[in-house]
C-alpha cells in the first residue's frame, strides 16, 4: 500500500510539473500578434465502430484502414479583444484489403473562427475567457469512405 501511495504521489507531481505554464493561449491575441502550429496524427487500425458504437473487426483479417493527417493551425489578433483562428487539415486516407489498396489525398475542410474577449468592451485586467464562433467550409472530397462501409 505504501509503494502504491508513493507511485501515485510521484505521478501526481510529474503531472503538475509537465503542465504548460500560463501563456497567451487562453486570452484573445493582442493586435498584430499571433501563433502558428503544425500537428500530425497517424491512425492505423483493423477495427471499426458499428451503429451502436461497439468495436468490431473490418470485413476480413487482411483489411486495414490508415489515416494520416497534418494540420496547420494559427491565430492572429485583428484588434483589441478580437482575433481570427484558422485550421487547415491535409489528409491521406488509405484502405487496404485483399482486393486492392484505395487511397485519397488532399486538403480537408478548413475551419475559421472569430474570438471575442472582454477586452473589446474596455476591461483592462480581463479574465481569461472568450466567445468563439466559426465556420467549416466543405473543401475535401474523399470518395474511398463510401467503399469502406
Amino acid at each position: 500500500m505504501v509503494a502504491f501511495l508513493i507511485r501515485l504521489s510521484l505521478l501526481t507531481l510529474a503531472t503538475f510539473l509537465l503542465l504548460p505554464l500560463p501563456a497567451n493561449g487562453q486570452w484573445v491575441q493582442a493586435p498584430g500578434t499571433g501563433w502558428i502550429e503544425l500537428q500530425a496524427a497517424h491512425h492505423d487500425t483493423q477495427d471499426r465502430f458499428d451503429a451502436d458504437g461497439r468495436v468490431e473487426s473490418l470485413f476480413d483479417e487482411e483489411a486495414r484502414s490508415i489515416t494520416t493527417t497534418v494540420e496547420l493551425s494559427g491565430a492572429v489578433g485583428l484588434f483589441r479583444g478580437v482575433d481570427l483562428w484558422l485550421q487547415v487539415p491535409f489528409h491521406r486516407l488509405t484502405f487496404r484489403d485483399v482486393v486492392e489498396t484505395r487511397r485519397s489525398t488532399g486538403v480537408g475542410d478548413p475551419r475559421f473562427f472569430l474570438r471575442v474577449g472582454p477586452e473589446i468592451v474596455g476591461f483592462e485586467e480581463a479574465p481569461p475567457i472568450a466567445l468563439r464562433a466559426g465556420v467549416k467550409l466543405p473543401a475535401g472530397d474523399f470518395p474511398i469512405g463510401a467503399e469502406i462501409i
